[in-house]
C-alpha cells in the first residue's frame, strides 16, 4: 500500500489572521486529503532549513492578507532565503498568490506594489501553452476563472521562466 503524500504548506500570515487554518482547510480539501497530511511552516517565524524538507513530498506556499513581496525587511529577506531553499531541493512545488509573488522574486524576478493594477474580485486568466499542457491546469480549457485579491504584481519573470 503506498503511503499517504506529505505536504508542508509555507504560510505567512499573522497569529490572529482567521485564515491561518481556513488555508490549510482549503488546501486539504482541493488536495482531497485530509488535514493531517499538511503540515505548516511559519516564514515568519524563521528560516526554512533543509531538514523542515526532509519529512515532505510536495511543498505549499500559501497566500497572505498582510505582506507584501514587493516590500523589504529581515523578515522577507529570510522568507526568500527559505523559498530558494525550496527551489533548490527539487520538491514538487505549487505556490499561490503571494507564494508565486515571493517565489518569482526569490528567483530573481521583479515584483512590485501597483494598486492601479490590483486584482479583485473573479478574473480571467489565459493560460500560455506550458498551462494548456499541464496535467492540472490545462484540463480545464484555455481560459480558467481566478478569485483574486492582489496589489502586488510580478512584472518581470525570473529568467528561464515562461
Amino acid at each position: 500500500m503506498l503511503e499517504p503524500l506529505r505536504y508542508l504548506l509555507l504560510q505567512v500570515r499573522n497569529a490572529d489572521d482567521p485564515m491561518l487554518k481556513q488555508e490549510v482547510s482549503c488546501f486539504a480539501e482541493i488536495l482531497e486529503v485530509d488535514e493531517s497530511q499538511v503540515a505548516v511552516f511559519d516564514l515568519l517565524g524563521g528560516s526554512l532549513q533543509e531538514n523542515d524538507l526532509l519529512e515532505t513530498d510536495i511543498v505549499l506556499v500559501g497566500g497572505s492578507g498582510h505582506y507584501s513581496a514587493a516590500g523589504e525587511g529581515d523578515w522577507l529577506d529570510v522568507a526568500l532565503d527559505s523559498l530558494r531553499l525550496v527551489h533548490d531541493s527539487r520538491k514538487p512545488t505549487f505556490a499561490s498568490c503571494w507564494g508565486f509573488q515571493a517565489m518569482a522574486r526569490a528567483m530573481g524576478g521583479r515584483v512590485v506594489h501597483d494598486l492601479e493594477k490590483a486584482e479583485l474580485g473573479v478574473h480571467h486568466v489565459k493560460l500560455t501553452s506550458a498551462g494548456t499542457a499541464d496535467p492540472v491546469f490545462g484540463p480545464s480549457g484555455p481560459i480558467l476563472q481566478g478569485l483574486m485579491g492582489h496589489e502586488d504584481t510580478v512584472v518581470e519573470l525570473p529568467a528561464g521562466a515562461e
